[in-house]
């Protein structure tokens, strides 16, 4: 009973807020094939990105540039039990700040998620991060865990892969249409989002590098643990300009 209330309480905070945003003009839906899969489905894939983008090309070429040695000393002498660090560290300093902003602040990006707000998003925080296989766990920890972000009932996350990525190195994964009720079932573990779901409900975003994926993270998702090697990926969030948190000080995540 507890729980029923519960999820009422946050599904009417939930339409509260998104009762104080423009309603988007779905009607233009049909020139942004990326907006109708996010209607849909939560999630859309663009793949080959840097082939057909300066910005992104840009990015990739900057990291195939970079001492692969020099970032992979700095991820193993980092690494340590507290926190995200057992498996995630952030590796923007090794990419020029404002490189990273042109990227995020992209034509295409921008406009893509500006049609499914119904308004101009807010660049939230960017940052590069590198996955590694965690030696200090066995098991799935923080992000690792299926979970819902809490910025803001308008929420994009982008995905762009660095490396090459399949079911060994940590795919991004995500719970189609799970965004479309984001006031439910804030702790799932895998079982039960296939028994509510459906067992073709969890998408597993394998790509090769230059791949981008649009995700409203309000649905459900996690990064599957890593078997071996490194995944390594830019991430960006945007929101509204009143995120359900404070802003962040510096928006490139350090």
């Amino acid at each position: 009973m507890l729980n029923v209330i519960k999820t009422q309480i946050r599904k009417i905070r939930y339409n509260f807020k998104l009762s104080k945003f423009p309603k988007p003009n779905i009607i233009n839906d049909e020139i942004y094939p990326h907006v109708q899969n996010l209607r849909k489905k939560g999630i859309s894939t663009e793949y080959n990105f840097h082939k057909k983008n300066e910005k992104a090309k840009k990015i990739i070429d900057l990291y195939e540039n970079l001492n692969k040695e020099e970032i992979f000393d700095y991820v193993k002498q980092n690494s340590n039990p507290v926190n995200k660090s057992s498996y995630k560290l952030r590796i923007s300093r090794y990419f020029p700040d404002q490189d990273l902003i042109n990227f995020a602040e992209d034509k295409f990006i921008i406009n893509n998620i500006k049609q499914y707000f119904g308004f101009k998003p807010y660049l939230r925080i960017i940052e590069v991060v590198a996955d590694y296989k965690n030696n200090f766990f066995n098991h799935p920890v923080h992000t690792q865990i299926f979970h819902r972000d809490a910025d803001d009932v308008k929420l994009i996350k982008i995905f762009f892969y660095l490396e090459n990525v399949n079911n060994n190195n940590g795919p991004f994964q995500f719970v189609e249409r799970s965004h479309r009720y984001p006031w439910q079932d804030v702790n799932l573990d895998e079982e039960s989002v296939q028994k509510k779901y459906g067992e073709n409900s969890l998408h597993s975003c394998t790509g090769d590098k230059g791949t981008l994926i649009f995700a409203d993270t309000n649905g459900i998702h996690r990064g599957l643990v890593l078997k071996e090697k490194f995944r390594v990926m830019v991430t960006a969030m945007y929101t509204s300009d009143k995120p359900n948190f404070a802003k962040f000080d510096k928006v490139i995540g350090y």
